[in-house]
């Protein structure tokens, strides 16, 4: 190997330079010896020659897509079984379960914040992670198809979430439980709607401080917001990358 043997070796595989330049500058910095890739083709090689101690595998690659790459370091005796964390903008659940099925052992979301990174990168190469604790959500929302869908991103990116389909199941879940870092709000809702429940959760001392961030296609947010006093508004369709930042910022 080219690299000290001292030192983990991460085979960073990533198309954008400056995604790239983060996450490498990064690792470094946390005491891996970083080696890299611009498309599948070059990881296939990098990882036969290295042999790294793990794969950082971005999936939407020019040549040779993260998947197939993956397929072909599976196949290969030298590398076959190396950890493959797979990290991509791409959250649908299709392609979450298509890297999994190529060998894929984890998966996080871009973008991807840098200490959840590094915990997971020491999770699979076997070594130690300080103490902490994974941060919960609690996810208020009614419509299932969301409800689902944000709480795949958020469960793939190491939160563990908490659903409740109304304010009032919210209420119950926050009373019978340990308080969550965050609390994500939807408005329009059957039994108790968002306002109600925002009501009755500033009126109880025990929950009242849980940030909470709502979740609208409404229209006019950010005075529904202010009327809320929410720790922000994010408005539906959500872009995900706006929600991890967010949810980041509280958790």
């Amino acid at each position: 190997m080219t690299t000290r043997a001292s030192e983990p070796v991460i085979l960073l595989v990533d198309d954008d330079e400056e995604t790239y330049n983060l996450y490498s500058d990064f690792l470094a910095s946390s005491d891996f010896a970083v080696v890299g890739a611009n498309d599948g083709e070059e990881a296939v090689r990098v990882a036969q020659r290295e042999e790294p101690n793990l794969v950082i595998m971005d999936l939407g690659l020019p040549l040779l897509d993260g998947c197939e790459a993956t397929r072909l370091l599976r196949a290969d005796p030298r590398t076959a079984n190396v950890p493959i964390l797979a990290m991509t903008g791409y959250v649908q659940r299709h392609f979450i379960e298509l890297a999994r099925q190529a060998g894929c052992d984890a998966f996080l979301c871009k973008p991807c914040p840098l200490e959840r990174l590094l915990a997971e990168a020491r999770r699979l190469i076997g070594l130690p992670n300080g103490p902490s604790a994974r941060s919960r959500i609690l996810l208020v929302e009614d419509d299932d198809e969301i409800r689902e869908a944000l709480t795949d991103v958020l469960e793939q990116q190491g939160y563990l979430v908490e659903e409740a389909r109304n304010g009032r199941e919210a209420l119950e879940l926050l009373h019978d439980h340990d308080a969550p870092s965050l609390i994500l709000l939807d408005l329009m809702m059957p039994v108790m709607d968002g306002w109600q429940f925002r009501h009755a959760q500033l009126e109880d001392p025990m929950i009242s401080r849980i940030p909470v961030v709502v979740l609208s296609a409404m229209t006019n947010l950010r005075s529904r917001g202010a009327d809320l006093h929410a720790a922000e508004c994010l408005a539906k369709p959500v872009d995900v990358a706006y929600l991890l930042e967010a949810v980041s910022r509280y958790s």
